[in-house]
């Protein structure tokens, strides 16, 4: 079922210039599993194409970075637990809600 989900963008810079940061407040209606996607959004094979290999080019690229460093003899930080991102993001003005989505996010939980 699609919900209203509230954001705010931070913007610093319009059109190359830089500019006095604003927070601009938005919604859009989420689409979850399940939802019919309006025919109009719908992506044609083009679009299917950009993601996959999209998808494609962040893991190889990943992969291919993780492996250097690995090889340079770097190794890769402890993660940051979940609740600590939170309370950063919420410190820096995100709702609650927000600031776990991104944190999710962060993680890739």
């Amino acid at each position: 079922m699609a919900k209203q989900v509230s954001k705010v963008a931070e913007v610093s810079k319009w059109f190359g210039r830089d500019i006095t940061p604003e927070k601009v407040p938005y919604v859009y209606e989420e689409l979850a599993k399940g939802d019919t996607i309006p025919s109009k959004e719908q992506p044609d094979e083009s679009d299917i194409l950009t993601l996959v290999n999209n998808k494609r080019n962040a893991s190889a690229r990943s992969s291919a970075v993780n492996e250097r460093m690995k090889e340079l003899g770097y190794e890769k930080p402890a993660p940051v637990p979940l609740d600590v991102i939170v309370k950063g993001l919420v410190l820096a003005g995100n709702d609650e809600e927000t600031a776990t989505q991104m944190a999710k996010q962060l993680l890739g939980l």
